[in-house]
């Protein structure tokens, strides 16, 4: 659970890594935006991250060993306060997650279905071998009975992640020649 909701996020500019396949971390920009985030910035490694993301993106064409100058330098220049990506054991993200943490800027997890299936969980700080989520079975018999209320259920979206999948990878294999 993010605290206080989406507005956790008002008056703090945003950095968007790679979100899952598809059109999510635009629309998850339009609703960081609407809940007064100040800015909004994604970086997009390839065609396929291009192509579902197309506006107001930055376009990293440099190679792995040049990435952490490129991204100290982007978090200097526009200020950013949070940073957002899915997945933080990808080269790039591992990297990012570090340098942020290192500059005391916030790190967002996604991940889908890794509570349970239908659903993105987006968590501070990392998720999987990273998560600061209690190991102890303890913690979680000494809580209270709660409802069981997300805030929206992504439901089976199979069909649609296959579309995306295929797109961004024909974008991502077609179009490395626009981008490098």
């Amino acid at each position: 659970m993010i605290p206080g909701g989406w507005s956790y996020f008002k008056d703090m500019n945003v950095l968007l890594l790679q979100g899952p396949v598809g059109p999510f971390f635009r629309r998850l920009s339009r609703r960081l935006k609407a809940a007064g985030a100040h800015a909004v910035y994604k970086v997009n490694f390839n065609a396929g991250d291009l192509l579902f993301f197309p506006m107001r993106s930055i376009n990293y064409t440099g190679s792995g060993a040049d990435w952490p100058v490129f991204l100290d330098t982007l978090l200097e220049q526009e200020k950013i306060d949070t940073v957002l990506l899915f997945g933080d054991c990808r080269g790039y993200h591992a990297t990012a997650a570090e340098l942020a943490r290192s500059r005391s800027i916030e790190v967002w997890v996604f991940e889908e279905g890794y509570v349970r299936p239908d659903f993105v969980t987006m968590e501070r700080d990392g998720t999987n071998g990273h998560s600061q989520v209690p190991r102890n079975a303890g913690f979680y018999q000494s809580l209270a009975e709660q409802p069981d209320v997300p805030e929206q259920q992504v439901g089976n979206v199979f069909a649609w992640l296959a579309l995306w999948g295929a797109l961004y990878f024909l974008a991502g294999s077609l179009g490395a020649a626009l981008l490098y």
